[in-house]
């Protein structure tokens, strides 16, 4: 048993909001959200997005699985073919305006449109102000890809799901956009909460027309991800089939966030001594050696 995995895994339990989604729908399980419904899934290829399609296919999702890596992809749609989903696999850099477009055509009228759009692709920078200085294309990059191409995805599935009175979009944010202060990761957490705050501006708008929105702020996940960052290994950190056990519940009750209680916590503090927050966190990276 993973000690790391459990830790977090505990913690999820305790989040109020968890239970009083569960109250609401007594009995849904996940099969009864995707069964015969189609799924668009992003960044699919591995981690927490190739255990999400797993976990969606065996419940009887039809899957469109894009990220990069075709071959990757090809072997993941097999799987969930054999778990009894079906999968259409869709190699695509979203970073790529042409191929975006091309992609959502393919969706909404080659397949007739998506039900459920999960935005799970994403890169971090682990990098400390002066060594970002005359670097800032790393900072353009990571906005092309984690809100610029999410958003040249989502906006026309969005308008083709307004038409159909029916959609959702799950997006996978990070733990660490609730908390605020993250030295060393100011680039990537900008790009997270720019397309946040889009979401939640975004969402009732679309909610008369029957399309709803969730946020998964994603605690700490041992991933590709995390790999380059060596201080990570030390740290608890979920497995990607809890990962992806967070955006199944995203899924299934439909809230406008699905989080964890050290971010709901991290968050109050923000709030309340923001100052306080600052030092610790500047204190911390300094100890691991980012400042």
């Amino acid at each position: 048993m993973d000690l790391g995995d459990l830790v977090w895994r505990v913690g999820e339990e305790l989040d109020p909001r968890r239970q009083i989604d569960r109250l609401r729908a007594p009995g849904r399980t996940l099969r009864d959200a995707v069964a015969g419904r189609r799924v668009l899934l992003t960044g699919a290829s591995a981690g927490i997005g190739r255990e999400t399609a797993l976990m969606l296919g065996g419940a009887g999702a039809e899957l469109i699985l894009v990220a990069r890596r075709g071959a990757l992809l090809k072997d993941l749609a097999e799987r969930v073919e054999r778990r009894g989903g079906a999968a259409h696999p869709y190699a695509c850099d979203l970073t790529d305006d042409d191929q975006v477009d091309t992609l959502v055509s393919y969706a909404t009228e080659g397949l007739g449109g998506v039900d459920v759009l999960i935005n799970n692709a994403g890169h971090s920078i682990r990098r400390n102000l002066d060594e970002t200085t005359g670097r800032l294309h790393d900072a353009e990059r990571l906005m092309r890809l984690n809100y610029f191409g999410a958003l040249r995805l989502t906006v026309p599935i969005v308008a083709h799901m307004r038409t159909r009175r029916r959609g959702h979009v799950v997006n996978v944010s990070t733990l660490g956009v609730q908390v605020g202060a993250q030295p060393l990761f100011a680039g990537y957490l900008a790009s997270k909460a720019a397309l946040d705050a889009f979401a939640r501006s975004a969402a009732p708008e679309t909610r008369r027309d029957g399309v709803v929105w969730t946020t998964v702020h994603m605690p700490l996940v041992r991933t590709e991800m995390i790999e380059p960052t060596g201080v990570y290994r030390a740290l608890p950190a979920m497995t990607p089939r809890s990962g992806a056990r967070m955006i199944a519940h995203a899924v299934v009750h439909r809230p406008a966030r699905v989080s964890h209680p050290a971010g709901t916590a991290g968050h109050l503090l923000d709030l309340l001594v923001p100052e306080a927050v600052e030092r610790v966190m500047g204190r911390a990276a300094k100890i691991t050696g980012g400042l």
